[in-house]
């Protein structure tokens, strides 16, 4: 399978993530270990056969202290002079902790993704639903910097071929006690990147 660069602006991302670097410095950590209870507000763009972008948002909780709950959902859109459509994106989680200690926490476990996509202003409708699995790897480099890499994969059978196979590297930036700036790039099927701000309870 072929891996592609991301598509995005990559001098904003820089100067956004100087930005974080330099400002980590005073900021407040939330801990030691990285965090997995949150809440985010996302934008994404990604590239399929055409340019999307979007908005979204992010949940992530525990269920004890072994497993974990995320969900996520995203209305994204692209529009060339050929073809407009539009796509609701919802995936939805369970992990297992595998390893949590020393700043790092590595978790798996399988996911589903629900995608309703419109072409042509509502003119053809179509969905689907589809299952793979995933693994997230976490760490807190600095009190304040997490760093963190993930493989997911998903298997589909009308949109992007047989699979969807990504791969992801990202980093959080604790600005207060409870608030980060997240940044990921995606690379694989739909490469891309996301940016949002999550809360952390």
């Amino acid at each position: 399978m072929l891996i592609r660069v991301p598509y995005f602006n990559s001098t904003l991302f820089t100067l956004a993530t100087l930005f974080l670097v330099c400002w980590s410095g005073s900021a407040q950590a939330i801990g030691s270990e990285p965090s997995t209870r949150y809440v985010s507000a996302t934008y994404q763009e990604f590239e399929d056969q055409f340019d999307f972008d979007g908005a979204g948002f992010d949940v992530s909780g525990r269920l004890g202290q072994r497993w974990l709950l995320a969900g996520s959902y995203a209305e994204v859109s692209a529009q060339t002079e050929e073809i407009e459509t539009d796509w609701d994106i919802t995936s939805a989680r369970l992990g297992y902790m595998l390893y949590e200690g020393d700043g790092v926490a590595l978790y798996s476990g399988p996911q589903a993704l629900y995608i309703s996509y419109q072409h042509e202003g509502g003119m053809s409708e179509d969905s689907e639903t589809n299952f793979g699995a995933f693994a997230t790897l976490r760490y807190m480099a600095t009190l304040n910097i997490e760093l963190n890499g993930e493989v997911s994969y998903i298997h589909f059978d009308t949109i992007s071929g047989d699979t969807l196979l990504q791969y992801s590297a990202g980093t959080r930036f604790f600005l207060f006690e409870h608030l980060t700036v997240d940044a990921t790039a995606r690379f694989g099927e739909w490469s891309g990147f996301q940016v949002g701000v999550s809360f952390h309870f």
